[in-house]
């Protein structure tokens, strides 16, 4: 006789992918991608996200803190999805919190420039992507 809940969880054979074709005429349009990236905090959880320019495309992760060796995988998938599909990130835009990621970010193979700004300069293009589009 057997107990119930004594069977180990079988792994899947197959990895699923939700890889979404994107249109041609977008990645024509907006080949060159600038990310920006931001940490926030929701009861005392961190989150790392990301949003290009151009595209208006957002990413959210949780993060179990700050130090770099937990979100730069993170981040290096976000890079690597976007590389998938076709674009090009010509520069990361963030604020002084990541300035530990330089040497990092300088030997991707694309290499895109890394532009840290103070807060307000970051508020405004975090801000301009909240605003609607006429």
């Amino acid at each position: 006789m057997r107990c119930k809940g004594t069977e180990v969880e079988k792994t899947k054979k197959y990895k699923q992918s939700n890889i979404v074709a994107v249109p041609r005429a977008l990645i024509r349009a907006q080949s060159k991608v600038v990310l920006c990236i931001d940490m926030f905090f929701v009861n005392k959880y961190v989150f790392i996200t990301t949003y290009s320019n151009g595209i208006c495309y957002t990413t959210t992760s949780h993060v179990s803190t700050k130090a770099v060796k937990h979100y730069w995988p993170y981040l290096m998938q976000v890079i690597q999805m976007y590389i998938a599909r076709g674009f090009c990130i010509i520069m990361i835009r963030g604020d002084f919190e990541f300035n530990r990621i330089v040497q990092q970010v300088a030997m991707l193979p694309s290499a895109p420039r890394l532009d840290l700004e103070s807060r307000t300069y970051k508020r405004e293009g975090l801000l301009s992507m909240c605003k609607p589009s006429i």
